[in-house]
Parts: structure tokens; sequence; C-alpha cells
């Protein structure tokens, strides 16, 4: 009975206990020695002792398993450090010589042997190459690879590996924090697009890239790199402060083990506002070819959205935050109920009658959507908002090319500012209507808010929607 056992072996020579297993070719990497079949001696004739090494080695073949086909998931240090043990302690067993009884190995010779099967399974994974120098380090540890770590760990004599923070460590945990915070789907678009690639442009300039290690990163190199890749300190800034949040974030979740914030301060506020563009409103004539362009586009999503901008003068972000339940369309006074994208933004929340030809072309577009919860731009608003105004910007065109101002899609906000000036509307309501916070339209919002129809705004979006010239252009 005991010997039907699975796996367990026992020799009619000597009466000894072994161990004998075919290796699938998933299994094969992990014993580059053993062709198919693991087979080891237990070098003892009590089975009770045999069985406890069988259980043993059970266990580790099951850790092995599931590393080989993915349903393993080694996130921490230690987890990856035990499977990379496992491997140390017994991929090293050469059964050929256990079944010959060539028991006595001499020490050096198996520290050779245990060096030339690591060696291959580093230059196999590409992490050490030969040379005439000898052998050469193309990149870091690969720390999730157990087989790998196992390898480097054979070669530099260790029993225990101190695991390092790298650029990707650090993303995946800001990563990791921002998406389980309550945000848009705008937002979420942001995180999940706009950070990661942000981290791969700068990785791309250092050597390890994503598996570089934080504590080698010299804060001069990491000022070089930034300032080629965002010449103009205004972005550089807005970029670097992602990187800050990221070690902030990392810090936070691990105190044992914190980073020194090298990104922060490498962009004084003066180099940053002095580098910033004062962006201009459209002249009238530029509105008119913006809308001309927006009414040609292919894109129905885009050309509504750069549409409501001029309409209302709102940002593309809180543009993009917009539901179909966010257009009120069958009370007594149409509305827009618009809320402020992003915290930290001095804006105010608001209800914008819906008048004119915009409450037409509205009417018909949010009639093709399917139900009340849908967003107002269900593809643009998975995108990156920089994206969707990039897209808006070839649109655009520049009359005033001698104007170091920057004319941008966000420039409809100013635009509309221009406007309701020029209707003659009082500053607390054109300020209200775009959104504007201050004491003044804090007393407007009081006033109508967004839970009823303002009824006594829609005389001024009228007047607004009727100006034809504004601003003063030189």
């Amino acid at each position: 009975m005991k010997q039907n056992i699975p796996y367990l072996t026992k020799s009619p020579k000597t009466g000894r206990y072994g161990y004998r297993r075919w290796l699938s070719s998933e299994l094969k990497p992990f014993f580059p020695k053993n062709g198919n079949e693991y087979k080891v001696s237990f070098k003892t004739k009590d089975f009770n002792e045999a069985f406890v090494k069988l259980t043993a080695l059970n266990k580790w073949f099951d850790t092995l398993e599931a590393m080989a086909d993915g349903t393993a998931d080694y996130q921490t240090g230690g987890e990856k450090l035990t499977a990379a043990k496992a491997i140390v302690e017994q991929v090293f067993l050469d059964p050929a010589l256990e079944e010959a009884n060539l028991k006595e190995w001499e020490d050096n010779d198996a520290k050779l042997l245990n060096r030339e099967w690591a060696q291959d399974i580093l230059e196999d994974k590409g992490l050490m190459v030969k040379s005439h120098d000898g052998w050469v380090t193309n990149r870091n540890v690969n720390e999730a690879d157990p087989l790998e770590l196992a390898a480097v760990m054979t070669l530099q004599g260790k029993e225990d590996w101190d695991f390092t923070t790298t650029l990707q460590d650090v993303l995946n945990n800001y990563l990791q924090g921002n998406l389980e915070k309550s945000r848009s789907t705008q937002q979420d678009a942001k995180v999940k697009r706009a950070v990661p690639r942000l981290f791969e442009r700068f990785a791309a300039h250092l050597q390890y890239g994503l598996r570089t290690d934080m504590e080698k990163l010299e804060r001069y190199q990491v000022k070089d790199i930034c300032a080629e890749l965002w010449p103009n300190p205004s972005t550089r800034k807005r970029n670097l402060a992602l990187f800050t949040a990221a070690i902030n974030a990392w810090n936070l979740e691990y105190p044992k083990k914190p980073l020194a914030n090298i990104f922060a301060g490498l962009v004084t506020g003066d180099a940053a506002s002095q580098a910033a563009k004062e962006r201009r409103p459209f002249t009238p004539e530029e509105e008119r070819l913006y809308r001309n362009a927006l009414l040609q586009s292919d894109d129905k999503e885009l050309s509504i959205l750069g549409h409501l901008m001029l309409y209302c003068g709102c940002p593309n972000g809180e543009a993009l935050s917009l539901a179909l339940q966010d257009i009120k369309l069958h009370d007594d006074v149409p509305y827009l109920r618009i809320k402020p994208a992003f915290k930290g933004k001095d804006r105010l929340a608001r209800a914008v009658p819906l008048v004119g030809e915009f409450l037409t072309t509205l009417t018909e577009y949010s009639a093709t959507l399917e139900n009340e919860g849908t967003m107002l731009f269900p593809r643009l608003s998975r995108m990156d908002s920089a994206d969707v105004s990039k897209r808006l910007s070839r649109c655009i065109t520049n009359l005033r090319s001698n104007d170091p101002r920057l004319l941008s899609p966000y420039s409809a906000r100013h635009t509309f500012m221009d406007r309701y000036r020029a209707a003659g509307v009082p500053s607390e309501i054109g300020k209200y209507l775009a959104g504007h916070k201050d004491k003044d339209s804090n007393r407007v919002h009081d006033s109508y808010g967004t839970n009823r129809p303002p009824s006594q705004l829609v005389q001024h979006m009228k007047a607004i929607t009727d100006v034809c010239k504004w601003g003063h252009f030189e």
C-alpha cells in the first residue's frame, strides 16, 4: 500500500525511499539539468521520514506549478524570497549522481555546478552576457521572477535578499491608491493612462528603465532628464507634481522604508509662472472659424463638446464629467447642471439655462444616448482631458500669429467672459454662469443654485448668445 503513493519510490536494491516525478514543459525551466524527470533519493529506509520529505517536496512542486501557469501572486518581498529560496535549496540536487550512489561530492565541485546553472539561467533571461571582460550585467534583477532571483542569490552566495524599491514599485503603489479613490470616469482615465505614460517617458532615459533602484537615482540626473523632457518650466512643474505625489504615497504606505523625494522643488513657482503662457480669447472671426470646423468634424462627440465649451465657458474637464442626467430638457426652463470636475478648483456648481440653437443641438444629440446614467460624451470621457484638448486644437485657426498669448480650446472660457461683458450682463451673473467663485457669484448661487430651474437667468443667456462683437484686439 505504501508503494502506491504518487511520486514515492523505493529502491529494490538498497531499500531506500526516493522521489520521481515527470516534468511538464512549464516546469522544465526550473530544472535545467534534469531532462524529462525529477528524481532524488531521500537517503532513508524509514517510511515515516520519507513521507515527511515527500509532503514537503509536493508542496514545493505545487508552488512551482502555480508560478509556471501564472496563478501564483508574488507581490511582497517575503513571498518572492520564499519561492527563490525553495529553488536554491532544491534545484541543485543532481539525480544522476544520486542514482549512481556517487555521494562523495567535493564542495568546490558542487559550487561550480551551481554557478554554471545560475549563469545559464541569467544568460537565457538576458540579465547577463559573456564578453571578453567576462560576465557583464545587462539590467537590474527582476525580483518578481523567483527563478532569476534564485540564480542571482546563488552567484552572490546569499541566503537572503535585500529587496530594492524600484520606479515600477512606486508607480504601482500610486496607481493602486488612486484607483481605490472615488473619482470621475475622466479622472480615472487620466490616472490609468497619463500617469504610467509619464513614468515610462522618464524611465526611458534610465539604464534600467522602470526597474531602476530608487535609492540609486541622483537628483542632478533627475533634474537633467526632466529639463530635456519638458523644457517649459510650467509643464515640468506640473508633471513633477505627479512624481512627488507618488513618492509621498509610497512613504505613507511604507513608513519603515521611506524614499527621499528627489523630484520635489526642482522647479520654483516663480520660474513656472514666468514661463506659463497667458491665454487669450477668440476674436469673433476666430470663433466663427472654430465653430465651422467643429460642425464639419466627423467626430460628433468632439463637435458637441467644443460647442458646449463655447456656449457657457465650461472647461473640458467639467464637460467630460457630464452625464445625460445632467441635462434637464423637460423642465419648464431647460438647463444644464454643471459641477466642478476636480477638487481644489475654485469653481461653482451651477445651473445654466439652455436657449437658442444650442438647445436644439443638444436635444437632438442627447436623444442618441441610451439611458440617464450614460456619460454625455461616452467615448471622450474615457480619455485624458489633455488628449481631448489636442483634438479640439486641430479645429482652431490662429489669425493673430504675432500675439504671444496662447489660443487653445480653453480660450472658449475667456471668450465667454468677454461675451457676457459685451452683452451687459451683470458681473455677478456672468461669473456664476461661468462657475467663477467669489462673493458676488456665491450670492447668485444661493439664489438659483442647481435645485430649481434658473428661469430668471434665461434672458441673460439669450443676451450672451446674441453677441456678435466682443473684446478689444489691437
